[in-house]
């Protein structure tokens, strides 16, 4: 009896440890958007692959850093100013084609645009 509780025991602790860590891990965001790119676009110093991207930010303010995922890891980040819209609109983009390679512009999110263009801060590839 007393090899089962130490077993049973191991276990829980076991469990509750990886829960806890994963718990830790997970960044809480206030907002999110979904974003396909059709060919290359740069972010920053960050060259992202043509595919759908997850971005996710928090309402902090005037700016706020806003984090690129494929899937669940982070593959860039940049400061952005937040720009309230009072209508409903859908999740897309526009980038800068004067450059050689296309710059991230905006991002519309449901009430949200995100304007890169002329931000100071680090951009940042992960």
């Amino acid at each position: 009896m007393k090899i089962y509780r130490s077993i049973l025991f191991f276990c829980l602790v076991t469990f509750l440890s990886t829960v806890l860590a994963f718990a830790a891990d997970k960044q809480d965001y206030t907002n999110h958007a979904s974003i396909t790119f059709d060919r290359p676009i740069t972010i920053g110093n960050t060259q992202l692959q043509p595919q759908t991207y997850t971005l996710r930010w928090n309402d902090t303010g005037n700016t706020t850093d806003v984090h690129f995922f494929d899937g669940h890891k982070e593959v860039a980040s940049a400061p952005a100013h937040i720009n309230k819209v009072n209508k409903s609109q859908e999740d897309g983009f526009t980038l800068d084609n004067v450059a050689t390679k296309p710059q991230l512009e905006n991002v519309f999110s449901k009430h949200e645009t995100l304007v890169f263009k002329g931000v100071s801060g680090s951009n940042s590839g992960m």
